[in-house]
């Protein structure tokens, strides 16, 4: 971490003066401190993570970039919703005959145990397939909320309040919820790194406060019950006896069903569109008015508080809970099981469960324990490799490995055999099988070009009336760079209320550095940017995107791996809004359920715009909104961008181009090397001048 995994020389200096830390540590260490059982050991952790905030990361140009994320297609879009959870019934259905009907008590214990699972490797959907982020402590969620289940439960109370308390002591299920509630808070303490950091460096830094927590916390004898853990016996609550074990396989496939119904709800809620956004495009997250730091706590918080749901059960069925249920490396072997079956479905999470239980107990099975035809034919060295006990963990971590690059994991790569099979039988009348459009596709009804034959007109900008001539935007003595390089020197710019600003340069004159400055993305380092009469110096970028000014960001602000209509949802709440952006587009009405990532350039520009039209900012700043763009489409853009003008929206068109930008704005402001080189009126641009500044070969373009 210290070398930033690029200095083998540096990385050798950080371990030396890890040691001498160490040492020091351990010499000085107040007695309190030292007689702690892992105080000593937990050391080079707590450096780790106190380093992770303290080592920054290059900077880097963010203005203008945003995050690709290609979309994968669904192998299940061409099925109904009964014929998607028509195999999972089924499969619950089997799978509860078979332990009712056909497997012994060691077998149902077994299967038990891989349902618990799933419901732990469910909190790695939330966090990691949904929310884009490798946490490394969802083992210590599991741990804190079994220890405080055993904790709860085993508590002898002076009193006994009825339903809550059985014989002064704490019942199973209220002792889950308080679990719950824990881990909850656990997870939003672990998140606050995320607010900051991201990729390797949230990875290692929520790694090392998991095993903080193990060599320091769970080793309190007052926490971890001493060597002998905490023992949970089994709650009985009338005829659902969870002693038994049957009824206890009905109940966690009942709850199993349940967080994945609720997971699913997640994902398509505002929040979950927000927690897909974020991770989709962070930049055009942030411009469009989303709070990051409230969405990561949400997702952190929501997949510690399932995990801590899972721990009471993992305690409940590995009774007794100790320190050793389940290490954070262990945690790390969850991760690679749940990423080899599909790490941003619910459905791999449970398949996931069920098999990591199930495939070293096989593994033993024709290692050792099953013998006659076919076991005994296979070689004993064979069989004595097979029936190590680290055989399973090396095979999902290479399984891991191997699918990396595909996140849906083996169950997308089943789904998508079965429909190519689907996909490759003839159709019942011998025709080829299409695909039908969506239904909001046919309830659009038929298109024809690129606009509809009545729309409804957007939402005009409130522009003070009565005289007040004052600028909407105001931008001076602006400074600004990445890292120690900086990039704007001194820059003044000044938008009035409905006005249109061309900011012309050649490439690298600044111009999407400003724009990152105007929303936000990039913070100045010195200087001030007025919004409508207020400071937004200091503002986060979703502060300014809720006060009216809005970046669409170079290569296009949208989130490819959304769907059209989720695009809009994410700037449009009211449906009826929505609509009106599909009746203005009909192109993209026509595409209302595909994902935005597979929409051609000049159509997720225009889906960048359809918001905006419906609910014009005061100030929009378009980031090289002609860029790669095939002229038909450059037309198509510009001709929103004047739309918006008319609805008052001030516009800062920043542009390499100038050809569009010209014929809409008002006053140009020339760029080069961070400077304004020449601003004044549209009509008194020369033309000539100009194309001798951006080729370097003459002056500013003169009056």
């Amino acid at each position: 971490v210290a070398a930033r995994l690029r200095s083998v020389p540096v990385a050798f200096a950080a371990g030396i003066a890890l040691g001498v830390v160490q040492n020091l540590v351990n010499r000085y260490a107040p007695d309190v401190l030292a007689e702690v059982s892992g105080f000593r050991s937990s050391i080079p952790f707590v450096l780790l993570f106190v380093l992770l905030f303290f080592v920054q990361g290059r900077g880097g140009r963010t203005a203008g970039s945003i995050v690709e994320e290609v979309p994968t297609a669904d192998p299940r879009e061409d099925l109904s919703p009964w014929r998607r959870r028509l195999p999972w019934a089924a499969g619950a259905i089997a799978l509860l005959a078979y332990g009712f009907f056909v497997a012994d008590a060691y077998w149902t214990g077994v299967l038990n145990r891989g349902l618990v699972l799933g419901l732990v490797f469910l909190s790695f959907v939330v966090v990691t397939g949904l929310g884009g982020m490798v946490n490394l402590a969802q083992a210590t969620f599991v741990t804190v909320a079994g220890f405080t289940v055993g904790w709860l439960v085993n508590h002898q109370w002076p009193s006994t309040v009825p339903v809550l308390m059985n014989n002064g002591r704490l019942t199973f299920w209220m002792a889950t919820i308080v679990a719950v509630i824990v881990a909850a808070v656990v997870g939003l303490l672990v998140a606050l790194p995320s607010l900051r950091l991201g990729g390797l460096t949230l990875a290692l830094s929520t790694l090392a406060l998991a095993f903080v927590g193990d060599r320091l916390v769970f080793q309190l004898n007052g926490v971890r019950n001493g060597s002998k853990g905490w023992s949970i016996p089994r709650p009985a609550y009338g005829p659902v006896d969870l002693g038994d074990d049957n009824t206890l396989m009905v109940v966690l496939v009942v709850l199993l069903a349940l967080v994945a119904g609720l997971i699913g709800n997640l994902q398509r809620s505002a929040t979950g569109r927000a927690v897909l956004a974020l991770r989709s495009s962070p930049v055009a997250a942030a411009t469009s008015g989303l709070d990051p730091v409230r969405t990561k706590l949400v997702v952190f918080a929501v997949s510690a508080a399932i995990a801590g749901f899972a721990g009471a059960f993992f305690a409940l069925v590995n009774s007794p809970m100790t320190n050793t249920s389940a290490p954070p490396l262990l945690g790390i072997v969850w991760l690679a099981v749940a990423v080899t079956f599909g790490i941003r479905r619910p459905g791999g999470a449970i398949v996931a469960g069920l098999v990591y239980s199930m495939f070293p107990v096989v593994l033993s099975g024709i290692g050792s324990n099953w013998e006659g035809a076919p076991w005994s034919s296979i070689p004993g060295s064979v069989r004595d490799l097979i029936a190590e006990p680290e055989l399973a963990s090396l095979l999902f971590g290479l399984g891991a490995v191997g699918l990396a690059r595909q996140p849906d994991g083996l169950l997308a790569d089943v789904g998508n055999l079965l429909r190519a099979r689907r996909l490759s039988r003839p159709s019942r009348t011998g025709e080829p099988d299409v695909v039908k459009p969506s239904a909001a596709s046919e309830a659009s009804g038929p298109t024809e070009g690129g606009t509809a034959g009545s729309i409804r007109a957007g939402r005009p900008v409130d522009i003070p009336v009565g005289g007040d001539t004052s600028p909407l935007l105001v931008v001076a003595d602006l400074h600004a760079g990445y890292g120690e390089v900086e990039v704007l020197h001194g820059v003044d710019l000044t938008v009035p209320a409905g006005g249109v600003v061309a900011v012309l340069g050649a490439n690298g004159a600044g111009k999407s550095t400003l724009a990152g400055v105007l929303a936000g993305t990039v913070a100045a380092t010195a200087g001030s940017v007025h919004l409508d009469g207020r400071e937004v110096t200091a503002d986060p970028p979703h502060l300014r995107s809720r006060a009216g000014l809005l970046l669409v960001p170079e290569a296009r602000g949208v989130f490819p791996g959304l769907s059209v209509v989720d695009n809009l949802a994410v700037h449009l709440r009211d449906q009826g809004d929505r609509r009106a952006a599909g009746e203005r587009f009909p192109i993209l009405r026509d595409r209302w359920s595909q994902a935005a990532g597979l929409l051609s350039g000049g159509e997720q520009q225009l889906l960048s715009l359809a918001g905006a039209l419906e609910e014009p900012p005061k100030v929009l700043v378009a980031d090289e909104p002609s860029l790669g763009l095939a002229p038909m489409a450059t037309s198509k853009v510009f001709e929103a961008l004047a739309e918006l003008r008319d609805l008052g929206c001030a516009l800062v068109l920043v542009e390499e181009q100038a050809g569009g930008a010209l014929e809409l704005a008002d006053t140009v402001v020339i760029m080069n090397l961070g400077r304004v080189a020449w601003s004044g009126p549209a009509a008194e641009v020369d033309l000539d001048r100009l194309g001798a500044t951006y080729m370097g070969t003459g002056g500013p373009p003169t009056r």
